[in-house]
């Protein structure tokens, strides 16, 4: 949820304030000129003559007229339209806010998608409570625009100062009672905004992990499948290439039996690592599942994947991935591979399949390869 519009209406409601201060002082000055005149008695001789007195020795009668006037005008000009203004905006966003559909794969468990469902609870938890305290704002506006037009048709039956000076202390206490009520909103208004910028990092943090495998720290499946998605739509509307690399480590069951499931694991991040240094910021490195990971690469021909490919096994049978220990304690690790490059109008679905077909292809001619997707391949 974003309060910046509910900001930027807040801060127009006390222009609009002012404004209408200004607007009540001009009011003001013309009742001041034909104060105890009818309007078919004003001429411009009366309208200065008052004036003069005004400026001179104002009257305590023409001084709460004054008052009168530019609590009336001001509230009554700006205040109640920007209020409406500001609820009408958080009552819309109430009803446009809520969880997102997301899509993902059913294979693997969602991690982190329970802490990011729960913090959006609170979101939307924290918007009904914020819309719950504007609306008592605005029914005490209400109530106390009410207040204001009975108080200016009593003061069409005043007879004297007495009498008026009661009408004015009256609406004084009132503003004085609307005027803490705006200060306790805008505090709370400020404390719920706080409250769900916290909220934001909180949610930012938790798609963030929900979207990340647990032990290799890449993207996961649900986050591969978005990834890929969007990467073969700008593909097509660009007419830019794209490739997907498949890839898993050679005989890696044989790795877990021979030294535990720990040493596995460690294998497996170095492999991750070594796939994450060699890729620009724009690519995704994701693990597909077990030991195989996929490597997504926008704006990029065969030619360029293939040679990516053949630089991340290089290093792998070499160093064995960014732990170089890793080829002292397990001896020699190797990795395949298999490159497709998008076709046009093709879904992600088959350009993963090509990819896959071509690391199996890797697999069966003796592991420890690059296989690339040609016309002959099918």
């Amino acid at each position: 949820m974003d309060l910046c519009g509910g900001d930027a209406i807040m801060t127009k409601v006390v222009v609009n304030f002012l404004l209408g201060l200004l607007v009540g002082s001009v009011l003001t000055l013309t009742a001041v000129v034909g104060f105890n005149h009818a309007p078919w008695d004003w001429s411009p001789s009366i309208a200065l003559s008052n004036l003069r007195e005004f400026v001179s020795t104002p009257s305590p009668a023409v001084l709460a007229y004054t008052a009168l006037a530019l609590s009336v005008t001001g509230l009554l000009t700006f205040y109640w339209r920007d209020a409406v203004a500001l609820a009408g905006r958080s009552l819309r966003r109430a009803s446009s806010s809520g969880p997102r559909p997301v899509t993902h794969s059913t294979e693997q468990p969602l991690r982190g998608q329970a802490e990011v469902n729960a913090v959006r609870d609170e979101l939307e938890r924290q918007l009904g409570r914020l819309i719950v305290l504007i609306a008592g704002q605005l029914e005490n506006s209400k109530d106390h625009v009410a207040s204001l037009k009975d108080t200016s048709a009593h003061l069409a039956s005043v007879t004297n100062v007495s009498e008026l000076r009661e009408v004015v202390q009256s609406l004084i206490s009132k503003n004085e009672m609307n005027e803490r009520q705006t200060r306790d909103l805008e505090a709370r208004l400020k404390e719920a905004q706080d409250q769900t910028s916290t909220l934001r990092q909180r949610l930012i943090q938790a798609e963030k992990l929900a979207s990340l495998d647990p032990l290799t720290s890449v993207a996961n499946r649900r986050r591969f499948e978005q990834f890929i998605a969007a990467a073969v739509n700008n593909s097509h509307a660009d007419g830019t290439p794209l490739c997907l690399i498949m890839t898993d480590i050679d005989h890696f069951k044989k790795v877990n039996d021979t030294y535990g499931h720990a040493a596995g694991d460690r294998v497996l991040k170095g492999f991750a690592d070594l796939l994450s240094q060699s890729v620009r910021k724009g690519d995704l490195v994701a693990r597909f599942g077990g030991e195989e990971f996929a490597v997504v690469l926008p704006q990029t021909p065969m030619g360029d994947a293939f040679a990516i490919a053949e630089r991340i096994r290089s290093i792998f049978e070499l160093h064995g991935g960014s732990d170089e220990s890793l080829v002292g304690e397990f001896g020699r690790l190797t990795a395949s591979f298999g490159v497709a490059e998008i076709r046009e109008g093709e879904p992600p679905s088959a350009l993963i399949q090509r990819a896959d077909q071509m690391l199996y292809e890797a697999k069966y001619k003796g592991r420890n390869r690059t296989m690339i997707w040609s016309s002959s391949s099918g």
